[in-house]
């Protein structure tokens, strides 16, 4: 059972050091020769996380992995210029000069997604009081796109979240009706439903902020 966990431990460590390690693909201090434009093939699925832009020109591909504090929305078919090195063979991507001149953009391309993508009628939406007046509020605030983005992404796990803390507190209570398991026996499926709820609530207190903000500009 040691061995078990430590194993799980390892595992845990070596994913997170590999989601926010960031190579230095795309990235070149001695990129000062040619200029060019590529375009992105990818999109942006996450707010929350690292974030890896992939790019094309005249068939050769590119890529720059960021932090999830330097990644922002971006749209597909834009070209971003990358520099390249005088060898041509490194290359630095200019995705923050490119989220700079575009956040109009941006910011329009982030409302189109939160109107398709939230829906009022969803459990995340109930929780966290999001409707079609808050989207006006949003849409009508200062609130960057990014922070439209995150939005985005954090209503779509609040359902996640609330969906499993769901079936975990089904199966949780209907264990307990079967085997009626002794104390220490419930600690640890205790602990998980516990440290998903506070997840859930935590998630949705930040939905809330963002809405709440949205308003207070608007009303302001």
């Amino acid at each position: 059972m040691t061995f078990f966990v430590i194993a799980i431990l390892i595992g845990f460590i070596f994913i997170n050091y590999s989601a926010n390690h960031i190579p230095k693909t795309g990235r070149s201090a001695d990129a000062r020769g040619e200029i060019i434009e590529a375009v992105i093939t990818n999109r942006a699925k996450s707010a929350d996380r690292s974030a890896v832009m992939r790019l094309v020109h005249n068939n050769r591909k590119f890529h720059v992995k960021m932090k999830p504090t330097e990644a922002h929305l971006w749209i597909k078919g834009d070209t971003v210029r990358i520099i390249l090195s005088e060898n041509g063979k490194n290359y630095r991507v200019l995705f923050g000069e490119y989220f700079r001149e575009n956040e109009a953009r941006i910011r329009e391309y982030a409302l189109s997604m939160l109107e398709k993508r939230v829906n009022v009628n969803f459990i995340a939406a109930k929780l966290s009081k999001y409707t079609k007046e808050s989207f006006e509020a949003i849409k009508a605030s200062k609130l960057e796109s990014q922070r439209i983005f995150t939005f985005v992404t954090l209503m779509g796990i609040l359902d996640i979240y609330t969906v499993v803390t769901g079936v975990a507190g089904a199966v949780f209570l209907f264990w307990c009706a079967k085997k009626t398991p002794s104390f220490g026996d419930l600690i640890v499926p205790l602990l998980i439903i516990v440290v998903l709820i506070w997840m859930l609530y935590n998630t949705n207190e930040t939905c809330k902020g963002i809405i709440k903000k949205a308003e207070s500009e608007t009303k302001a």
